[in-house]
């Protein structure tokens, strides 16, 4: 205990009060201290590549995680809050030859799973890190999420179209189409034969998995799908609320019970250039990254209330770049975030080891230092990678011209508009396989069928091509 500080210590002893049912943890509320204190924050380094997927387990814990480096990472809880260098407690057997994009635990926390770009699924036994087994999907892998009674099944979203369920007890599995690349897909908590799944034709939609080849309930406000588009669909903590991420605009909150829709934005937000996912912090706050390397928090309207649209969100600053994840541990009360850094970054109300608040702001990479970057650039090692961050950094300058909204730094653009973008396309080729909306814009119908691998579901669905990096 000598080498906690004082905040580590208080945050250790209300742990162990709690382990005795004496004394709950403070609650994070994201509002409330932003507008005292701004929440504590800490890096946690171990990947090697961006960090696109992350999950608690359902007793909080253990947190998977699995990224660019295609491996997967199981990590202590504890640890992320009270180590003074957390390292993974085990890394997986099973490494995927792609990027990973999800991950989740079966509900017993026996088994993790795992699934990505090289439209691979795999089944990891937790205590061994052996693998148990694998499937393979007719496209990448977008989503996972497990069964929340049985601990043998889960279901697995897929760009082929489809979204398959999965038990891993079985040799055959079944998979439904969905018409369209299917981007997630999740049990209602309370009602495990309701799934909520988003797709960006047809936007958010719930199906009985009794009769799953037909949408049981769709979503329209004022005659308009206000849901397409949807790339991520979640229920709330306790199955009685819906949100679900739209591409190129901000979020969607659906109240069931009332039948209440309610658009979520702010004039700061922005998200064109990659997947991103959200979370609820119980039911009262719904958070989402963005493209401008903040987390935005809005604080939801209560069930009976007549509210169409909040357009303020408190900004959680910190990450360096793109945040495309969070997670939220009521138990732990923390929350793990992560994007196109190799960090997981760990939020909480108490100081953590080598955590900070009142991060620098980093300014965004000068586009024509893109080959000196990946010149420089150490695939192998866990620190910042430049020709990444410089990378997605192009990305960003494109949707903002596109959206007329400016980063908060002080980096001059005023050259890149004539720049030579040559090299930053054909480090996007090699280094992601694919092209968001706003590059595919840039290079000929013949240059991007040459270079760009498709799955065979993307020829299928060609009006359903508005790919974005993970």
């Amino acid at each position: 205990m000598s080498a906690l500080t004082e905040g580590t210590s208080s945050w250790y002893h209300a742990l162990e009060q709690r382990e005795y049912g004496q004394n709950p943890l403070k609650s994070i509320d994201p509002i409330q201290r932003h507008t005292k204190k701004t929440l504590y924050q800490r890096d946690v380094k171990g990947h090697m590549g961006c960090v696109n997927a992350l999950e608690f387990s359902a007793d909080e814990q253990y947190l998977l995680s699995g990224g660019d480096d295609c491996r997967v990472f199981l990590w202590n809880t504890h640890d992320l809050m009270l180590s003074e260098k957390p390292v993974p407690c085990r890394i997986m057997d099973e490494s995927h030859n792609s990027n990973i994009f999800a991950v989740d635990f079966s509900i017993d926390n026996k088994t993790g799973y795992s699934a990505g770009n090289d439209r691979m699924f795999y089944a990891h036994d937790i205590e061994t890190g052996l693998g148990l087994y694998n499937l393979s999907g007719g496209g990448p892998f977008h989503r996972i999420d497990a069964h929340p009674t049985s601990e043998n099944i889960c279901v697995a979203t897929n760009e082929d179209g489809k979204f398959h369920i999965i038990d891993t007890r079985a040799k055959e599995q079944t998979a439904y189409n969905v018409s369209c690349s299917a981007y997630s897909a999740v049990y209602n908590p309370q009602h495990p034969e309701l799934l909520l799944i988003a797709t960006r034709k047809k936007g958010m939609s719930i199906r009985d998995i009794r009769k799953p080849e037909e949408d049981m309930v769709t979503f329209a406000s004022n005659g308009s799908n206000c849901t397409r588009k949807a790339t991520f669909a979640r229920w709330s903590p306790n199955g009685e609320a819906a949100a679900a991420v739209i591409s190129g605009s901000g979020l969607i909150y659906l109240n069931i019970l009332s039948d209440n829709m309610v658009k979520l934005n702010d004039p700061e937000y922005l998200n064109s250039c990659t997947l991103k996912s959200c979370e609820f912090i119980g039911e009262d706050y719904l958070l989402c990254g963005s493209d401008k390397w903040d987390i935005y928090a809005w604080k939801l309207p209560t069930g009976d209330s007549n509210v169409e649209s909040v357009s303020e969100a408190v900004k959680l600053k910190g990450h360096r770049s793109i945040v495309n994840h969070i997670r939220y541990s009521p138990a732990n009360n923390i929350i793990a975030s992560s994007g196109v850094e190799k960090v997981i970054k760990c939020w909480s109300p108490y100081k953590l080891p080598e955590a900070y608040r009142d991060p620098v702001r980093r300014e965004m990479c000068d586009p024509f230092s893109i080959s000196r970057y990946l010149q420089e650039n150490d695939l192998d090692s866990v620190e910042e990678d430049l020709a990444t961050l410089g990378q997605f950094d192009h990305y960003l300058r494109q949707a903002m011209s596109t959206s007329g909204t400016a980063l908060d730094d002080s980096s001059d653009d005023s050259d890149f508009e004539n720049g030579d973008i040559g090299e930053l396309l054909r480090f996007a080729v090699v280094r992601f396989n694919q092209y968001d909306d706003t590059l595919s814009d840039m290079v000929t119908d013949e240059e991007y069928a040459n270079e760009i691998p498709f799955s065979e579901s993307s020829t299928e669905n060609e009006e359903d091509l508005e790919t974005e990096v993970e």
